[in-house]
């Protein structure tokens, strides 16, 4: 499952938690190339990150499910990486952490 609380709200009780962060600017940068490939214009990226930053913002100081890293969970960075680069990571995690009766069939 993906979404922004689900390591602290939905799932509190999973072997692994991981928090997949990247900085506003990295992420304006993304969202902005996949405007491009959808054919649309996107803003200036100074709008878009001012937008990802106020997002952020709400999001970390509502009072119901703040935006924020579980406890015990892993914040994984992803500026500067690629996704296969991070699924790798995300992978390696889950081989450390998640007891082996949990894995799918075939992945031992």
């Amino acid at each position: 499952s993906e979404g922004r609380d689900m390591g602290t709200a939905v799932f509190p009780q999973a072997e692994l938690k991981v928090y997949l962060t990247a900085t506003a600017a990295e992420r304006a940068r993304r969202r902005a190339a996949d405007m491009t490939q959808r054919g649309q214009a996107p803003p200036p990226l100074a709008t878009l990150e001012a937008q990802i930053a106020e997002r952020d913002h709400l999001d970390r100081t509502r009072t119901e499910a703040p935006l924020r890293p579980a406890e015990d969970g892993v914040v994984v960075a992803t500026d500067g990486i690629s996704v296969e680069q991070v699924v790798d990571e995300l992978e390696d995690l889950f081989r450390q952490r998640v007891s082996h009766d949990a894995w799918p069939a075939g992945r031992h």
